[in-house]
C-alpha cells in the first residue's frame, strides 16, 4: 500500500476481527483488510474488506475490487514483497510483523474498543451472585486470537477467570486438533467440552480462530450431558438479555436486527415487547450496514 503512497496502519501481532472492524472508525481510515482463515479449513486463507462503515463490503464496491483483482496487470506481483520483507527483517530484527506494524496504535486502538464496551451500558455487573453460585467457565480460541481478548472482555465485565483449554489456547495455523475451526461445526467443540468436564466447567465459550464468531456449550450436571447452543438459541437470548438489562429502559426506541435465514423469536419479542425488529440479508455486513441505518434514524440498535 505504501508503496503505491497509500498509508497504511498495520495493528501489531495477531489481532481479532472486531477489533480491525472497530478500528475503521476509530483512526477514519477508508478500508480496513483482515487476512485470516476464519472458521474454515487451514488451506482456505481469506481476506476480508471492510469499508469505511466498518461493515464488510457491498455493492456495487465488492463487484469493483473483484474486477480490479483479474485486470491483467494485477495478476503478479507488482514487486519482489519477499524480497522487501527479508530486507525488513534485516533491519527491524524479525518478528511477526517484520517491524512494520505499529503496537502503540494498537494498543490505542484496544483500549478505546474496551472503553466502547464499558460506555455502552452493557457493563452492570453479576446481579448478586455469590462465587459460589456463578457458573465457571471454560474457553477455546481455537488455535486462534481470541484468548487476549476474551480475558479482556471477562475483565471488562467483572466476572470470574475462566480456565483456557490448553491444547486450543495459542495460535497454530495448521489448527492441529480441530480441521474445520466453525464452532457451530458438529465435533468442533468436542476437545473443549472433554476438558471443561475434567476440571468442572459448567459452561464453554468459543470463538473461531479469528474470533468472530461465538459458540456456546453448557453440561447439565443431573443428566451428565451437554447441550450445545444453536446461533438462533444464541441470539434470541442475547436479546432477551438486551432487551430486560437496557432496552426496555431506554430514551431511544429500540430495534434489533436478525438475517433472513435465522429464527423469528426476536421479531416475535419485538412485536409483544414494542420494539422495532428488522430482517436483513444474510451476512454480517447487511446486518452491521442496516443497524448503523437506523442509528441515524434514532434507533438505539442492541443487536
Amino acid at each position: 500500500f505504501e508503496s503505491k503512497g497509500i498509508t497504511c496502519t498495520l495493528l501489531d501481532g495477531y489481532v481479532a476481527t472486531p477489533i480491525l472492524a472497530f478500528a475503521v472508525g476509530n483512526i477514519n481510515a477508508s478500508v480496513g483488510i483482515m487476512v485470516t482463515a476464519s472458521h474454515n479449513p487451514k488451506q482456505d486463507d481469506g481476506y476480508k474488506v471492510y469499508w469505511n462503515d466498518g461493515c464488510q463490503i457491498r455493492p456495487p464496491v465488492d463487484a469493483e475490487i473483484a474486477s480490479a483483482i483479474i485486470e491483467k496487470e494485477n495478476l503478479v506481483p507488482w514487486v519482489d514483497y519477499g524480497e522487501q520483507l527479508r530486507t525488513f527483517a534485516k533491519a527491524n530484527g524479525g518478528g511477526e510483523c517484520y517491524g512494520l506494524s505499529d503496537p502503540e496504535q494498537t494498543r490505542l486502538i484496544e483500549d478505546a474498543y474496551y472503553q466502547a464496551i464499558r460506555d455502552s451500558g452493557l457493563v452492570v455487573g453479576i446481579d448478586g451472585t455469590s462465587d459460589s453460585q456463578s457458573p465457571s467457565f471454560a474457553y477455546t480460541a481455537m488455535h486462534g486470537v481470541g484468548l487476549p481478548y476474551a480475558k479482556r472482555s471477562f475483565s471488562t465485565f467483572g466476572l470470574p477467570p475462566f480456565l483456557p483449554v490448553p491444547s486450543q489456547q495459542h495460535p497454530d495455523a495448521n489448527f492441529t486438533t480441530v480441521p474445520f475451526p466453525n464452532p457451530e461445526e458438529k465435533g468442533a467443540l468436542d476437545e473443549a467440552m472433554a476438558f471443561a468436564k475434567e476440571h468442572g466447567c459448567d459452561i464453554v465459550l468459543a470463538n473461531d480462530p479469528d474470533a468472530d464468531r461465538l459458540g456456546v456449550a453448557e453440561f447439565n450436571k443431573v443428566d451428565g450431558k451437554w447441550t450445545v447452543f444453536t446461533g438462533d438459541q444464541i441470539g434470541s437470548l442475547l436479546g432477551h438479555w438486551l432487551w430486560e438489562t437496557i432496552g426496555k429502559n431506554s430514551e431511544q426506541p429500540v430495534a434489533m436486527c436478525a438475517s433472513t435465514v435465522s429464527s423469528k423469536i426476536l421479531s416475535a419479542m419485538g412485536q409483544t415487547e414494542g420494539f422495532l425488529f428488522e430482517e436483513t440479508l444474510t451476512g454480517f455486513k447487511w446486518i452491521g450496514s442496516r443497524a448503523l441505518s437506523l442509528q441515524t434514524e434514532g434507533y438505539r440498535v442492541l443487536l
